[in-house]
Parts: structure tokens; sequence; C-alpha cells
């Protein structure tokens, strides 16, 4: 299989801010089909952008150590469109090796830090483009200490209320639904909806939208709907 350098696209369609570390798009082997994700932690403390041993990795594991990198403020970092050495020894639901799956390294302590909304909604955009993009649905997403019994990641509680070691189905459930749609509309749902604005006011309608455009059009519709039954329930 290629690079998955293609994958970019999606994580764009998803809203998603994107970083890239240089030399992303041949870092890890080529040889690399993923169809599903796992999900982890990094265990160490804050930064602005990717420590070098996620992709680099370390004396007794060579890098890179996942394909995104996510931190604390929402924002992925693409560090490898290869395979990279993540999951090891373990399997979910078919898939074994790290040459099946996405692996994500998300900045967490992993101490019981709190994982803020922004991350967590971030998270879920980002494994859901991996879905699309892959073809895989979201039950094919897995915290490493579901793909093997040596870890315990990703591990902690949300902002929210949730947590981690209770409640990966509501996150799978997140995943299905392209992200957390209690969250505010970024930048990238407000083009959208101009684009569509723009549209309706040229008279041409929805059809001279892009797919792209029209995937991402039905789940804000989707969301806009639900606002707007919050707010009737409300007068």
């Amino acid at each position: 299989m290629p690079y998955q350098t293609g994958v970019v696209e999606a994580l764009r369609d998803h809203g998603l801010d994107l970083g890239f570390c240089p030399g992303w798009e041949t870092r890890g082997s080529s040889s690399f089909n993923p169809r599903g994700h796992v999900v982890h932690h990094d265990a160490g403390g804050n930064w602005a952008t990717p420590p070098s041993i996620l992709i680099a990795g370390r004396s007794d594991l060579a890098g890179p150590l996942c394909n995104f990198a996510l931190g604390r403020d929402g924002k992925v970092w693409m560090v490898a469109a290869g395979r990279a050495n993540h999951a090891g020894t373990g399997s979910w639901r078919g898939l074994a090796g790290n040459s099946t799956v996405w692996g994500t390294e998300a900045n967490n302590r992993g101490t019981g830090e709190v994982w803020p909304d922004v991350q967590i909604d971030a998270y879920a955009r980002l494994c859901a483009a991996t879905c699309d993009f892959s073809g895989f649905t979201a039950e094919m997403v897995c915290r490493h200490a579901e793909w093997t019994s040596r870890k315990i990641d990703a591990w902690g509680p949300w902002e929210d209320g949730h947590d981690w070691s209770r409640d990966m189905s509501h996150f799978r459930a997140l995943v299905a639904q392209g992200g957390n749609t209690d969250m505010p509309l970024n930048d990238a749902d407000l083009f959208t909806i101009g684009v569509i604005v723009k549209q309706c006011l040229a008279d041409t309608g929805l059809a001279t939208l892009s797919e792209k455009e029209k995937r991402r059009a039905a789940k804000l519709r989707a969301r806009l709907q639900r606002i707007e039954a919050e707010l009737d329930a409300q007068d």
C-alpha cells in the first residue's frame, strides 16, 4: 500500500486544526493498510509541538511511534503517513499488527489529569476522519488497553464527567457521529455554513457543492436541527 497522505483531506473535512512534522509524508513503512485505529496517551508533559521521541523513537523502539499526535488544545499533528510502531503485540476485532491500525498519541500524563473537552472532541473527529478515509466503522476504534492487557491507555477522566476506563462505548458513539455535537461550531463549520448560504443566495442549491461539502453540510444540518429543537424546548 502507498503512504496514506490522502488522510489529510479527510482530517480537514472534519474541521480539524492541523500541524505537520517535516517528512511526515514518507515516514514509517509504506506497508500500511489501516482498518482500525488505536488511541493512546503519551504520558508526557505539556507540549506545543510533538516531542522528538514520537518521531524518532527511543533506544528500544524505532520511530515513528504514532501516525498522529494530538495536543491538549485539540490540534492534530501529522507525524507519519506510513506504518508506525505504536500498538505492538495484541489485537482488536480480528486486526493484529501495526500495519493494520492507525495510531494516535494524545498529550496527557495518564496519571489522572483531566482531558479537556476540546481534546476529546478533536480525538473523536480524528478517529471519524480515519474511519471515513480508510473505510472502517467506529467499532474498529479501540483503546490501547483494549488491544492488549499490557497497557492502560488511553486513561483518565474527561472534563465532561466521562472516563476512558468506563466510557469507550460513548467515545465510539462520538466517533460514529463525527465528533461531539455539543461543541461550539468551529471556523471550518462556519465556513461550510457560509458556502451553503452563498449557494442558496445564488439560487443554485446544494447540487453544485463538492462531495466533501455535501458530507459536511449533512452533518452540520443535523447539528443545526438539534440546536433548533433544544431552543424550541426552552421557549
